[in-house]
């Protein structure tokens, strides 16, 4: 991640930071092209959390990626643009995805986001 705007051919990807667009560049993930479900719950922390449930072949490679990545920061994109990168503390099983620790307006924007 850099504070720096992207420049047209380095790699990067824009997205959200600090009040201002940064630059993330990211390493090869996990794409999910679709989702079976994808809403908003509260997150047990006084939060909220957008929920992305995932197919049944995409949950069995979520939880072999979560396991090399852990301890990272991913980078949640739709279409070259980085919505949201949270850190990874753990690896993950299931099948779904939570983004914890949102405000109601931003899980809204977010599940926005997802689904456009």
């Amino acid at each position: 991640m850099d504070q720096a705007a992207c420049v047209a051919g380095a790699g990067g990807l824009p997205g959200p930071g600090a009040g201002v667009d940064w630059c993330y560049f990211v390493d090869p993930g996990l794409d999910v092209t679709r989702a079976d479900r994808v809403e908003i719950g509260e997150d047990g922390i006084g939060g909220f959390a957008v929920v992305v449930t995932l197919t049944p072949a995409d949950g069995v490679d979520y939880a072999a990626w979560t396991t090399g990545s852990a301890g990272h920061q991913i980078a949640i994109s739709v279409e070259g643009r980085v919505l949201i990168a949270p850190d990874l503390l753990e690896p993950l099983s299931g099948d779904a995805l939570h983004i914890i620790g949102l405000t109601e307006t931003d899980a809204q924007t977010l599940l926005r986001q997802l689904w456009e």
